[in-house]
């Protein structure tokens, strides 16, 4: 029983971690100057949207204006 307890709590974990990698992209970029810890980075185009929400964090559907 412990076990499968055991094999339960890692699947929700992975699950958990695996759903909230998927979600980030990062952007292409090249290093033009690399220097102890930093890095001057030339990154390539890409397109941004914002949206403006007026109401509760919690009250909020994302992604979908009504």
């Amino acid at each position: 029983m412990l076990k499968r307890q055991a094999a339960l709590v890692i699947s929700l974990c992975s699950m958990f971690i695996s759903a909230t990698t998927m979600a980030t992209e990062e952007a292409e970029y090249t290093v033009l100057l690399k220097e102890d810890n930093l890095e001057v980075r030339q990154y390539e185009p890409q397109i941004v949207a914002e949206t403006v929400v007026d109401t509760e964090f919690e009250d909020a559907c994302v992604f979908r204006r009504t």
